[in-house]
């Protein structure tokens, strides 16, 4: 599937610079995102991608790194040590993650790989039980069955030139 987003008089108005945005998606075992940006313009951008997962207490995350901005924590510059796991609100962006990232879920018994390309960052986020409480479209316990593990261009915006496009790929696939 492939959308595309170009400027309109309306758009300009409230942001001032041509664009074309295409949004391509490849469904099977295999997914693949890619978010291509066509102008002229420096912008920061993350595929948003949530997962369904079992339980978010038994999962771990790797391929993050251990510095990451704490955006819980007005930003701070932080470090962890080893995977992460989820004990309470998280909202992170992973300044040198690897290229791939892995979502170990044991009470679905599988793997979610999640490779980044031309990525700066990974950003992993979960609102924990309170925050999920004051978002609308959300069940108060719905914290518990999903985790994001974005590939971004936060740190490093992307630049889209006339003569070349920026891109912001992630492909997605499951072990069991």
């Amino acid at each position: 599937m492939t959308f595309t987003l170009r400027d309109t008089p309306e758009t300009l108005a409230s942001w001032p610079h041509a664009f074309t945005l295409t949004a391509r998606y490849k469904l099977g075992k295999t997914c693949t995102i890619e978010l291509e940006a066509q102008g002229d313009y420096s912008i920061t951008s993350a595929l948003h991608t949530y997962f369904q997962i079992g339980d978010i207490d038994h999962i771990r995350v790797s391929g993050l790194c251990d510095t990451f901005i704490d955006k819980v924590n007005q930003g701070k510059l932080t470090t962890q040590g080893g995977d992460l796991t989820f004990t309470e609100r998280t909202d992170r962006i992973y300044t040198h993650p690897e290229a791939v990232s892995n979502i170990v879920d044991p009470t679905l018994k599988r793997t979610i790989d999640v490779h980044h390309t031309h990525h700066s960052d990974a950003v992993s986020w979960n609102p924990a039980a309170e925050l999920s409480k004051t978002i609308a479209d959300m069940p108060d316990d719905g914290y518990k069955t999903f985790v994001c593990v974005e590939t971004a261009r936060v740190t490093q915006p992307f630049v889209a030139t006339p003569a070349a496009p920026a891109r912001l790929t992630t492909v997605i696939s499951v072990k069991h």
